[in-house]
């Protein structure tokens, strides 16, 4: 539908319907016009432009994403953690803090990666945060988000800023120091680069063996 369609935040996506022209905005728009309440169009264009442009009014980055934690699946902890990046909100009446917000995603599903990694990019570098009785300063909060999600570059390399010879990683028993943790996360990369380079020269209906 027209609040799926995707596009990188650097990419202007252009396509003609019915002899018209459409970007990945304007079929946001398309879709809010239809129905003000389709979260997934407020996500988008969240992610796209800041601040999102909608008939004569101005929507902020915030106000997109608060749109979306009101109108969209109960289960999804992305918009709650990405709202926290932003700092405190208000959703339906509820003032929330940027720390509540964060206990509201985690509360939801505490070992989703990307939720541990938005937290350590939203806070400042001597900052801590309580969370389940604990507080997390950068590089717990990036440790947390490696042991939850192995295969994220960009967790490896977030925790690679904050490795020092004081704070060495282990996992599975292996010690990761901060040039092996940057190596793991430019081979995370890379791979799925290579994926996604094979996937666009496969013919349909090959696949990789």
């Amino acid at each position: 539908g027209w609040a799926n369609l995707k596009a990188d935040r650097h990419e202007v996506l252009r396509f003609n319907l019915r002899g018209k022209e459409y970007d990945a905005l304007a079929c946001y728009r398309e879709a809010l016009s239809r129905d003000p309440k389709e979260a997934r169009a407020w996500f988008n264009a969240s992610l796209l432009q800041d601040p999102f442009q909608l008939e004569d009014k101005s929507y902020s980055r915030k106000e997109c994403l608060v749109q979306y934690v009101v109108h969209g699946p109960s289960d999804d902890p992305d918009g709650w953690a990405l709202l926290a990046r932003q700092g405190n909100a208000v959703v339906d009446g509820v003032e929330y803090s940027r720390d509540d917000l964060f206990r509201k995603a985690l509360a939801i599903d505490p070992e989703l990666s990307d939720t541990w990694n938005s937290i350590g990019l939203a806070i400042n570098r001597n900052e801590t945060v309580t969370l389940n009785n604990r507080r997390y300063g950068k590089y717990d909060l990036f440790y947390t988000a490696v042991k939850f999600g192995p295969t994220s570059a960009f967790a490896w390399r977030n925790l690679s800023y904050y490795t020092t010879d004081d704070s060495i990683p282990v996992f599975d028993g292996v010690p990761y120091s901060k040039r092996a943790c940057l190596m793991r996360s430019y081979s995370l990369r890379e791979s799925k680069e290579v994926a996604k380079l094979i996937a666009q020269l496969l013919e349909p209906g090959e696949g990789i063996e």
